[in-house]
């Protein structure tokens, strides 16, 4: 059984079953620059309060889980180097070695089922890359934790780095649902639609009601699907070109597997002048308001 320490005011949420929303940590600590991840990681628990619900940053300190940092211990995600990066197969290894790491979608998923909590909220979820030239296929660990654990995702969608109607194909082999926040069109993260469709639900309080009548058969997750807002968003054509010569670098520097995503995420950040990193910050501020108004219902 994972051993968690429970931030108080997080602690006493879910005892009298007040809405709490969960936050991974590897955005803090891998995803974004200083002072950016810091800055963003505070705004994001300033809009969860905003809107009634209690946020809980997840992480692990000295082989200890963590069920909402504090604001010292979110600045050390945000600062600290040796923060490694904790998947869900990493955290017995990481906990028995007693070692500090920030969670991923899968570890954050895994923490929350442990936790007692049902809402999580991320910017986009992993999933099956484009098959790479030594032929295994690269599927995230995200799609294994969303097939088993009773948690609503909050998502703009898939990482737009991925190959998205093979990542839909998984989630559908995994029966995890997805439905859409107002639209009917699957969000690529930065980019908001695709032409790959999926089932439009238009309220939090309708996503909520789906969760339950969901989890009364299942135990697997639920993706709701927000895409980013059309002032951030980018044309699919630009992004397009933006990642094809990012490919094409990680390639030609033998770039692959696990850092595949921070490479290919850095350097389109670097060709298109920073604006994909403004549409990761706003992208997740738009999915945390979301989740704490789907988790008042839950």
């Amino acid at each position: 059984m994972i051993e968690m320490d429970f931030h108080p005011e997080v602690r006493a949420a879910l005892d009298s079953k007040k809405p709490v929303v969960a936050l991974e940590s590897s955005v803090i600590s891998q995803g974004l620059p200083f002072p950016v991840n810091f800055e963003t990681a505070t705004k994001l628990e300033e809009i969860i309060r905003a809107e009634n619900a209690i946020p809980a940053t997840l992480a692990i300190f000295e082989g200890r889980v963590i069920v909402g940092c504090s604001k010292d211990q979110i600045h050390r995600l945000a600062i600290d180097k040796q923060i490694l990066k904790a998947s869900s197969r990493d955290l017995g290894l990481i906990l028995c070695k007693k070692s500090s790491a920030a969670t991923t979608v899968a570890s954050s998923i895994v923490i929350c089922k442990n936790a007692g909590i049902k809402v999580f909220a991320t910017g986009g979820i992993g999933g099956v890359h484009p098959l790479p030239p030594y032929g295994y296929p690269d599927i995230s660990a995200d799609i294994i934790e969303l097939s088993r654990n009773p948690v609503l995702v909050v998502t703009a969608g898939a990482k737009s780095i991925l190959d998205l109607a093979g990542t839909l194909e998984a989630l559908e082999t995994s029966a995890v649902p997805l439905v859409g926040y107002k639209t009917s069109k699957f969000p690529a993260f930065y980019v908001r639609e695709t032409n790959l469709s999926l089932p439009q639900i238009n309220t939090p309080h309708e996503i909520a009601e789906m969760c339950k009548s969901h989890w009364s058969w299942s135990s697997s997750s639920v993706l709701a699907c927000n895409p980013i807002d059309s002032s951030f968003g980018l044309e699919l054509q630009q992004w397009e070109g933006w990642l094809k010569e990012a490919n094409s670098a990680a390639s030609l520097n033998g770039i692959h597997g696990k850092e595949l995503t921070p490479y290919l995420l850095q350097k389109v950040s670097d060709l298109s002048n920073k604006r994909t990193l403004v549409a990761n910050v706003e992208l997740l501020k738009g999915n945390v308001k979301l989740a704490a108004q789907i988790a008042r219902f839950i």
